[in-house]
């Protein structure tokens, strides 16, 4: 309901989600769920014994949705976004109404997203849904990382463009002031610049804005007027929603969304029939008064009380929308401090997901190019010789393995063999060795470089040698397995020599 089938998201869903509490809500489950109903702090739940089935399955679900919120090309991006009210459809007396923001509400979903992964990030992984949990937490991390510039950039746009709304708003709202009528009661939450327009024309000339008539209606597209008012919408409802947008298509949507004005007393009889205004002017000359009971009986009175209420209802909400709306209007994005924090000390949990869910080595590499560019050559070169210096630790444990076995030695041969593929530093050298590959493809100069200062293609000839007789022993032995790591391996060493 909240995204259509690309993922872009319904704003006017996105804030009814907001408002309605559904956000608080969404996060505070998250919490509940994993500190298993208050018995544990959130950041041991995932790894605690008795975690209750089921949790990993609303985790995993709950992650992908939250993948979606904090995704700033979408978010900020969608073609469902609400249509903008124009300042001169406001007079400067009226308070501006609060409007929905993508851009803080896409604040307000990473801030307390990225709280959550950090409840998560460096933990086991669970056996079911480990693996999808682990891509959901990469994509959300690289989208904080990558909409970090934006929001700052928007934000900017938007702190310059805020006083000039202010600055132009009582032009427009003094010009249209005098040229309003007092309008009938009742107008319910119109605006004044809708009072303006319910008003009743003098003779039907009103837009033509002759000199000898004191009041006007303001200037529309009496086109798109009579186009909405053939849809059924009155004149003063269509004349709102065309004042306040600037398309056709955000009319309509406006006119959808914004309940119509109330008629005012004098209309309210208009709109009654003739046997009830007769029965009316009976009384009333009769000297009876007619009371409010008395003329609740007939249907369009109870109708027209039901409106009422209604309205008054809608009335309610749009407040406590409103109030909800001003809650992040002031919301401030994540620290870039406590980001760089995070993405300084990050690399051991890139490993430890390696580690447990080698197949989430491309995630992991996504994320490290993001952080890369966020935080520039210094930091990208850092990266770079830890993964190196992992590959290195592996490898040398391997190698030391690979020595052929002596007369002291217990292991059988079959079991010195297959040490290149179940030792845990092989499967390590694996996804470190196409870590480094893949980084290579994205930075080949800076890690060209980091490779050659480490001699680390030294160290990996110098395993491709040791492991030789090894794998020659397993072929007598009728059991052949390569280790993983020698692809990646060969691979580094070609794009070395090709870069």
């Amino acid at each position: 309901m909240l995204f259509d089938e690309r993922k872009y998201p319904y704003h006017l869903m996105l804030q009814k989600f907001f408002c309605s509490g559904g956000h608080d809500a969404l996060f505070e489950t998250f919490n509940w769920a994993l500190s298993m109903g208050g018995k544990v702090p959130v950041s041991e739940g995932l790894e605690h014994s008795e975690l209750p089935d089921g949790t990993g399955e609303f985790l995993d679900a709950w992650l992908m949705l939250v993948e979606k919120m904090v995704n700033p090309s979408t978010v900020l991006d969608s073609p469902h976004a609400l249509p903008a009210k124009t300042p001169a459809a406001t007079p400067s007396t009226t308070p501006a109404t609060p409007q929905f923001s993508a851009l803080r509400f896409l604040i307000v979903t990473q801030k307390a997203a990225f709280s959550c992964i950090r409840s998560l990030w460096n933990r086991r992984p669970l056996k079911v849904y480990g693996g999808r949990m682990a891509e959901s937490m990469l994509a959300i991390l690289c989208h904080i990382l990558r909409g970090e510039p934006t929001i700052r950039e928007r934000l900017a746009k938007e702190r310059e463009g805020g006083a000039r709304p202010e600055e132009e708003a009582p032009a427009p709202g003094a010009a249209g002031a005098p040229s309003a009528p007092p309008g009938p009661a009742g107008t319910g939450g119109a605006t004044g610049a809708t009072t303006a327009a319910g008003a009743p024309p003098a003779a039907g000339t009103a837009e033509e804005g002759t000199a000898s008539t004191p009041r006007r209606e303001p200037q529309v597209n009496q086109q798109q007027l009579t186009q909405l008012m053939d849809m059924g919408f009155s004149r003063e409802h269509a004349m709102e929603a065309l004042l306040n947008t600037s398309t056709m298509e955000q009319a309509t949507e406006y006119l959808l969304t914004h309940p119509p004005p109330m008629l005012s007393g004098v209309a309210r009889d208009l709109t009654m029939s003739e046997e009830d205004q007769m029965m009316r002017a009976i009384a009333m000359s009769l000297g009876q008064e007619v009371s409010m009971e008395q003329r609740s009986d007939s249907p369009e009175e109870a109708a027209r009380r039901r409106e009422e209420e209604e309205r008054r209802a809608r009335e309610r909400a749009e407040e406590e929308e409103a109030r909800c709306l001003e809650r992040f209007l002031e919301a401030e994005p994540l620290d870039s401090a406590e980001l760089h924090a995070f993405t300084d000390t990050m690399l051991p949990g890139c490993f430890h997901l390696l580690d447990e869910l080698p197949d989430t080595v491309y995630r992991v590499c996504d994320l490290l190019m993001t952080a890369i560019k966020r935080s520039g050559p210094e930091y990208r070169d850092l990266i770079l010789r830890q993964v190196v210096n992992q590959v290195w630790e592996a490898a040398d444990v391997l190698i030391k393995a690979a020595v052929p076995l002596t007369t002291s030695d217990t292991k059988t041969v079959s079991e010195w063999t297959s040490q290149m593929v179940t030792l845990p530093q092989a499967s390590n050298l694996a996804t470190r060795i196409l870590l480094l590959t893949l980084l290579f493809e994205e930075l080949k100069l800076s890690c060209a470089r980091i490779v050659e200062s480490s001699e680390i293609l030294n160290v990996l000839i110098k395993l491709l040698e040791v492991v030789q007789p090894t794998l020659q022993a397993a072929k007598e032995q009728k059991d052949v397995q390569t280790p993983k790591w020698m692809t990646p391996v060969l691979l580094l060493i070609d794009f070395y020599n090709n870069g």
